[in-house]
């Protein structure tokens, strides 16, 4: 019986609807590597059939699988066609995120904004006035914190992560906004027109925050740096070829005093370290996951934690460069640092923001708890049995499923996220199974587990070889099943298998382990003797027939055990002047035909002739009275068969 680790299904996202489409997967691309998995910090990466999907109402839209997918089989949601219907028809002004500084670089980023400008944009802003007055508001939210705990509110990625999948912790988010928001009401609260505002920046959880109600008035469209640039290809826009106007070097510019990134403030991190134990500033998934840990098993009991899905938000999904995040980092702080030269007129937020318009910079975050189904113990020591991975010893908990143990894997097998084929240590034993397997049937029959025809041959062929180069000798013994026709005839095909297994045992039975039987096809079988010849021979053959002859053989026939006796008739060669298997066979099935035409249930040596038991016409089918007896002659195969 499974359980609900959380309760009631959670209601839509706080992300919005349209997160429910940001990320697709193109099954015909997936190669199945799961390496999205692997990235995944919340396993929304659903694997069926060997290949990926995402679980949309799982997702936080922190876009690392899109980035890990080398195939391109999962893409992130372009919106650049609501942009062109925009700018087509509306004023719109253009927000960029702090990190297209080193997006676009080697571009200036004065010709970005050109570029921008030409393209249709009626002004473009930064998010600098927005981070300076959330990092004010955080300023102040702290200091009257009261023993609570805060965690930083401004990546919209933690804040799904928390509502999601740590429910306990989303009351702890700081009530605040973030400065994408913050920059999109004041804009619009600015303008003397209406206008429509297009973030751009590195986030592709940032378009589901759009859309989230209660902030949907700020930000019209998101737009990743890489859906900037293909913006800009489509109107044969080139910035690198771009002059800047006069002036626009030397243009007033707004300094950062009271944020660092993203809004957070500056005195707080600044005042963070490896030994404070008031302040956590950790980024990046793992980190992340770390973190949370710690706080919900109350390692640590910090008052103030930030922390980012990525690594800074230069790291985003959406940065559209190949620069590493320490050239990025490199990038955009020489360019503020350059911009304080003296050149350009500095301005403070403090004195703009009397100035500013209000605008709302609170709001709430609620818990939004997903629904897992978790599987009975009884249950998940099933799923782990599919894998033979329900000993601990035969765990190995290597993680290149995407999953930490094989426990976790099976968790997730169970509740349809993933798949056994996904565990590549399982798949190996698989196919070094399936290799011995190919391996044994190539050399065996799959019927008995005799050596098949060509064995059987190359086999023959080496004993011969042997017996001549030492001036020794094998022989060989074709045998044929008496009658057998009829059985398959009469009885079926299933208790015709059933009936050669039993004479497989028999024959192997009595025979020495250097001998080799083998199956030569449909009802008849062959045997090499090593070192045997013709007289030895023929007294194995005889032994072979009588211990037939005499075996009774139990079968079922439509609910009903029944006794079948069943004789053998054989032919003997040995390898006197034979130079080859093909002539030894020759010579042995000639044998064999003899004792067949001649009254069957016998065993032919050269020209002697050697008759067993006495062969009565009904004989050749032995079974108690009244047990599977047919009509004379029906089970008679044609004379000289």
């Amino acid at each position: 019986m499974s359980q609900s680790r959380t309760g009631a299904h959670r209601p839509a996202l706080s992300l919005g609807a349209s997160v429910m489409d940001l990320i697709t997967a193109d099954r015909q691309r997936c190669k199945s590597s799961y390496r999205c998995v692997r990235v995944c910090p919340v396993k929304a990466v659903r694997i069926r059939d060997g290949k990926a999907e995402i679980v949309a109402e799982r997702c936080v839209a922190c876009g690392l699988c899109v980035n890990a997918c080398s195939q391109k089989a999962l893409r992130a949601r372009s919106d650049v066609a609501s942009v062109r219907r925009l700018l087509a028809r509306e004023r719109t002004v253009a927000i960029l995120a702090p990190e297209y500084v080193a997006a676009f670089h080697p571009i200036r980023p004065q010709q970005v904004e050109a570029a921008l400008e030409l393209v249709g944009f009626y002004s473009i802003e930064t998010t600098i006035l927005g981070e300076e007055l959330v990092a004010t508001e955080y300023e102040r939210l702290l200091e009257h914190r009261n023993g609570q705990l805060y965690v930083r509110s401004t990546c919209p990625a933690v804040v799904a992560r928390l509502q999601l999948y740590h429910p306990q912790l989303a009351t702890n988010l700081a009530p605040l906004i973030s400065p994408m928001v913050a920059q999109g009401r004041l804009i619009k609260a600015i303008y003397n027109e209406p206008v429509r505002t297009v973030y751009i920046g590195p986030c592709l959880a940032r378009k589901g925050e759009a859309a989230d109600p209660q902030v949907s008035d700020a930000i019209d469209v998101v737009l990743t740096f890489d859906e900037a640039k293909l913006l800009l290809e489509e109107h044969g826009v080139d910035p690198i070829g771009l002059s800047v106007p006069d002036g626009d070097e030397n243009r007033p510019t707004l300094f950062k005093e009271a944020s660092l990134i993203d809004g957070f403030p500056r005195d707080i991190l600044a005042r963070s370290n490896i030994l404070d134990t008031d302040i956590r500033v950790m980024h990046g998934s793992r980190s992340l996951s770390d973190l949370i840990e710690a706080v919900e098993r109350r390692e640590m009991r910090p008052k103030v934690v930030d922390v980012l899905q990525c690594d800074g938000c230069v790291a985003g999904p959406g940065m559209a460069t190949l620069l590493s995040a320490t050239e990025r980092k490199r990038i955009i702080s020489e360019y503020y640092r350059s911009s304080r030269d003296g050149s350009s007129t500095e301005i403070r937020f403090a004195d703009l923001r009397l100035s500013l318009p209000s605008i709302a910079t609170a709001r709430g975050f609620t818990p939004q708890p997903i629904r897992e189904e978790m599987p009975s113990p009884a249950a998940l020591s099933a799923v782990l049995a599919q894998a033979d991975r329900h000993v601990p010893e035969k765990r190995l908990d290597c993680g290149a499923c995407g999953y930490d143990t094989c426990h976790d894997q099976a968790l997730a097998v169970s509740q349809g996220l993933a798949e056994w084929r996904m565990c590549h240590p399982f798949q190996q034993e698989v196919l070094s199974g399936l290799i011995d397997r190919l391996r044994e049937l190539s050399v065996t029959d799959g019927l008995t587990g005799l050596v098949n025809h060509r064995t059987f041959n190359e086999r023959l062929q080496e004993e011969i070889q042997r017996a001549n180069r030492y001036g020794g000798v094998v022989s060989v013994l074709m045998i044929d099943v008496d009658l057998f026709k009829s059985i398959n005839d009469s009885l079926g095909h299933v208790i015709g298998d059933n009936v050669l297994r039993a004479i497989t045992s028999v024959l192997s039975e009595c025979v020495r382990t250097s001998d080799i039987v083998g199956r030569w096809g449909g009802d008849e079988f062959s045997v090499i003797l090593p070192e045997i010849d013709k007289t030895q021979a023929f007294a194995v053959a005889e032994k072979l027939r009588t211990r037939v002859q005499s075996t009774p053989i139990k079968v079922t026939d439509d609910g009903n055990q029944k006794t079948l006796k069943m004789t053998i008739s054989v032919g003997v060669a040995a390898s006197s002047g034979v130079r080859s298997a093909d002539d030894l066979v020759t010579e042995a099935d000639r044998a064999l035909y003899r004792a067949k035409a001649n009254g069957r249930n016998r065993t032919e040596i050269g020209s002697r002739v050697i008759d067993g038991a006495p062969h009565t016409p009904e004989g050749d089918l032995r079974a108690p009275e009244g047990d599977l007896r047919a009509p004379e002659g029906d089970l008679r195969e044609p004379e000289g068969d």
